[in-house]
């Protein structure tokens, strides 16, 4: 159905799910290379226009697969975070790979009910460690997917455990490589924005926590916090999906072993 819209330029998929791996569309084999390798002037054989994705409630391999046929096209994408596992996952099938999104000026990650940093921190991780745009204003965004879902302790637990996580990508990006040669991705500044439906009452204790969990973005200046009138209540504390707290050593053990890959 998607192919048969040229001209669709967004793409939103909730709870889609792949009836055979693969698929019969174009570019759906990993194994032969994607048209758009041919130079940045070659536009994808399916849904050429395509350039944001929303991804939610998705298996693994499709998720995979619809970045994969955007490449260096792709300019904004929401990623929800867990993404579903498939049944069938080959050994490196949890990690996506955003290392041919050279054109991604957005990521929001949006964070599940089900998101735990003690559990998806190596995800969110490599994911951020393969992402090298050439857009020199890259955002990351980070925001609950369903916030009625979503406790606020349990979003700010994350913000904390993924302020861990962001703050070494940012001084793994910033630091010169030994080489002393910058990379064109290292002349990129990345922002951060923190996005969600809150009252204004709350302003402050939210920027206190933003400048406890993300220090040097706040001292360099490039972090914001975006808030809307409240449209869905947060969740009952009381009855929070989940009760655990941030293991940050385990974070940081996380981080140790996948952000080097930065400077590759």
């Amino acid at each position: 159905m998607v192919h048969g819209l040229p001209n669709l330029k967004k793409l939103t998929c909730y709870s889609v799910h792949w009836i055979a791996p693969g698929g019969s569309h174009p570019e759906a084999d990993f194994t032969k290379q994607p048209k758009w390798a041919a130079g940045k002037d070659t536009l994808p054989s399916f849904a050429p226009k395509l350039l944001e994705l929303e991804l939610s409630n998705i298996a693994m391999y499709g998720a995979k697969q619809l970045i994969w046929t955007r490449g260096p096209h792709l300019t904004w994408l929401a990623l929800a975070i867990p993404v579903l596992s498939d049944l069938e996952e080959p050994a490196d099938g949890s990690v996506i790979d955003l290392g041919s999104c050279t054109g991604l000026e957005t990521l929001n990650l949006l964070l599940t009910s089900q998101f735990s940093i003690n559990t998806h921190a190596r995800f969110v991780t490599e994911l951020l460690a393969s992402w090298k745009p050439l857009h020199l204003n890259p955002v990351l965004q980070l925001s609950p997917e369903c916030q009625s879902d979503t406790t606020r302790q349990d979003f700010a637990e994350a913000l904390r455990g993924l302020g861990t996580i962001t703050e070494a990508w940012l001084q793994t990006l910033e630091e010169p490589p030994p080489s002393g040669e910058i990379q064109d991705h290292q002349q990129v500044k990345y922002r951060l924005e923190v996005y969600m439906h809150e009252s204004e009452a709350e302003i402050m204790w939210w920027l206190d926590h933003l400048e406890s969990c993300f220090p040097t973005w706040m001292k360099l200046g490039r972090i914001e916090l975006g808030m809307s009138m409240p449209r869905d209540e947060w969740a009952d504390e009381e009855k929070s999906p989940r009760s655990e707290a941030v293991d940050l050593s385990e974070v940081e053990e996380v981080e140790s072993d996948s952000l080097s890959k930065v400077k590759d």
